[in-house]
């Protein structure tokens, strides 16, 4: 065989070689959500329904998952956006040959019984909340319940005790280190002396207001959560109010003042128990 019609065979061989190769196959129906994250809470797959189940309290009107899907696939919504989660979504996915396959997700945030208590530990600090349920009515007043029932739509953590001196003193030294600003600075039970375990005293509803939003980025801080602040300056609620003054109460200033801050109803934080909440009664 002559060199010419061997390189003439080669130049073939390495064509086809390059056509059997290069070929675009069929595309793929593939079109699964083989993983689906909220808050490193893996959801339940079942067939098209995922379902998931996230800590106690949780807020379910903006989560964001993390999605995975099949190679060469897209998912609308899509991986990384915020979505409310209060009623289940739907979520589409787009195999690379255009069929589609949807699967609707359900999230859902953990039930505990009336009077459940979870202990809050940061910083060699403990304290206790207990758990109260929404839904719940009942008669309220000054003396004797005998006005209209009142209601307590949603249900909220409230601390086992009062503030003890011990997680106050802990909470306002770190606040004033970062930028807080109290009106008073606490006394440990009725005369400061005595276990840190009492009471802290002395202090005016502004410092609670401003104690919760510090107990709040403090319990961040030295525990690694991410709580949003309650009480704010600003209607979009971007910089929490963390200072007061001692000046004589005023209710008629105007909001992001002291004795009128911005209240973000769907923070996740510490505050202070609304009247029906204080006065709901329940065997803790």
């Amino acid at each position: 065989m002559s060199l010419k019609k061997l390189s003439y065979i080669l130049f073939v061989l390495v064509l086809g070689v390059f056509a059997s190769c290069g070929g675009d196959p069929s595309p793929s129906s593939d079109k699964d959500i083989t993983a689906f994250t909220i808050n490193s809470v893996d959801g339940t797959i079942s067939g098209a329904t995922i379902s998931l189940t996230l800590p106690i309290g949780s807020s379910l009107t903006n989560l964001t998952p993390t999605i995975t899907i099949s190679e060469g696939a897209i998912v609308i919504p899509n991986t990384g956006v915020a979505q409310d989660f209060t009623n289940p979504v739907t979520y589409t996915v787009v195999a690379k040959d255009a069929t589609t396959k949807e699967y609707v997700v359900t999230v859902t945030a953990s039930t505990r019984a009336a009077g459940t208590k979870v202990t809050f530990t940061a910083d060699s600090v403990n304290f206790k909340m207990a758990y109260v349920p929404g839904g719940l009515s009942f008669p309220v007043g000054i003396m004797d319940d005998v006005n209209p029932e009142g209601t307590v739509a949603r249900g909220y953590w409230i601390g086992e005790t009062e503030v003890t001196y011990e997680l106050w003193d802990k909470v306002h030294t770190w606040a004033i280190a970062n930028g807080y600003t109290f009106a008073n600075p606490g006394v440990m039970g009725i005369d400061g002396t005595g276990s840190n375990q009492q009471p802290v005293t002395t202090i005016s509803w502004r410092d609670a207001m401003i104690f919760s939003n510090a107990l709040t980025e403090w319990y961040n801080a030295t525990a690694g959560t991410s709580y949003t602040c309650v009480y704010y300056v600003d209607s979009n609620y971007t910089t929490p109010i963390r200072t007061v003054t001692g000046d004589p109460v005023n209710n008629f200033l105007p909001l992001a003042t002291q004795d009128a801050p911005w209240v973000k109803s769907d923070a996740t934080g510490f505050r202070l128990p609304t009247s029906n909440e204080w006065e709901l009664d329940l065997p803790l």
